[in-house]
């Protein structure tokens, strides 16, 4: 049987997503894919130090990922999202980083079917959860390889087991 595992940024930082393009009627939250015709320049800013660690997945409004952790996601066997590449400024120095994505989940379900995948969907390893939408759920799959590749100073995401 498998096991599920609510994922979700951990917000014991200090520093994030300050400011971001306007997606018009697209939104990574939704679980729904996004058209690319007509997406603006995916330019965000980040309130942090120049040196400092950034965790591979951030939320606030929308979800960024790094190039790691959906490399990571990929090897998995997660296939169920786009990703479109971003450009990160830090508030203040103006240090570009280009290693994130925006990063959108395909698929949704509801509460109380947090346990189970969509129904005939096998092999997908994650989903949206409905009513948290900065929330994923991801099988053990997914979580023996964010383990198993965990980068210095870690993924900087909480993974909780669902009953």
């Amino acid at each position: 049987m498998r096991g599920w595992y609510r994922l979700y940024e951990d917000y014991s930082h200090d520093h994030g997503i300050v400011s971001q393009p306007a997606l018009h009627d697209a939104s990574v939250l939704q679980g729904r894919p996004i058209e690319t015709t007509g997406l603006p320049p995916l330019e965000f800013e980040l309130d942090a130090p120049d040196d400092a660690w950034l965790p591979h997945f951030m939320t606030g409004g929308t979800v960024l990922a790094s190039d790691a952790f959906i490399a990571t996601l990929r090897a998995a066997g997660a296939d169920n999202f786009q990703s479109f590449r971003a450009r990160l400024s830090i508030r203040g120095s103006g240090a570009v980083r280009h290693d994130y994505q925006l990063f959108n989940v395909l698929g949704q379900r509801g509460p109380g079917a947090a346990d189970a995948p969509p129904p005939g969907a096998g092999a997908v390893h994650m989903f949206r959860r409905a009513g948290i939408p900065a929330d994923l759920v991801v099988d053990d799959v997914v979580r023996d390889a964010l383990a198993a590749h965990r980068p210095p100073g870690g993924w900087g995401v909480i993974l909780e087991a669902l009953d």
